[in-house]
């Protein structure tokens, strides 16, 4: 008899009783590295979202509120996507520097003229709305979506042509180069002069 078979009873040890120790096993608790961390966001965007959200956190500090916000936010509805479209039309129709609409997709009205404004409303009643609609983008606008979403493709890109349509003049800070071979031949196709601030680049002046 082993010394495994002792702590069995006695009426289940046969001799071909065979018993297998299994050592246990931990898995260690996943360590961070923070050196890595650290160097993912060791950039300017990385410091401006640092930033951001230390700004958050101060805001809702200094608030006083309690409530712990300091927006509100919820899905736009029929009501809404009407009121964007109206705003729009007349900041388009306007043309003011101050009052911008952009755009994400060119609109597709089903009638144009003097009767687009009410075919338009009619149109997002029944889903179909003319575009997606940015008015007030003055104002600014944030566009959040994990790497590789099409955050570029689908908003930014979009709204820089809507922007082109409309003559307004842009300042594009591109890090990586990659939106220049879009927009710089699609800028100089809409008009605009094309001026490239790119040190050490052959294409630079």
């Amino acid at each position: 008899m082993n010394i495994y078979q002792k702590n069995l009873p006695h009426n289940q040890i046969t001799a071909n009783s065979t018993l297998i120790e299994v050592s246990s096993f931990h898995t260690p608790l996943a360590s961070i590295d923070f050196g890595k961390l650290f160097q993912q966001y060791n950039n300017p965007q990385g410091w401006m979202m640092i930033g951001g959200i230390l700004l958050v956190i101060l805001l809702l500090q200094i608030s006083g509120t309690g409530k712990g916000k300091i927006t509100t936010g919820k899905v736009c509805g029929v009501s809404e996507k009407l009121a964007a479209t109206n705003l729009a039309l007349k900041q388009i129709k306007e043309h003011k520097h101050n009052k911008v609409t952009l755009w994400s997709g060119t609109p597709r009205y089903w009638v144009k003229g003097k009767w687009r404004g009410l075919l338009a409303n009619i149109q997002t009643m029944l889903g179909a709305a003319p575009t997606v609609w940015f008015p007030n983008a003055e104002r600014g606008t944030l566009v959040i979506g994990a790497p590789g979403s099409g955050k570029t493709y689908s908003t930014i890109d979009r709204m820089l042509e809507s922007a082109m349509q409309q003559g307004f003049p842009i300042l594009l800070y591109d890090k990586k180069g990659d939106q220049l071979r879009l927009h710089a031949p699609l800028a100089a196709r809409y008009g605009y002069k094309v001026r490239v601030f790119a040190p050490g680049e052959p294409f630079s002046g």
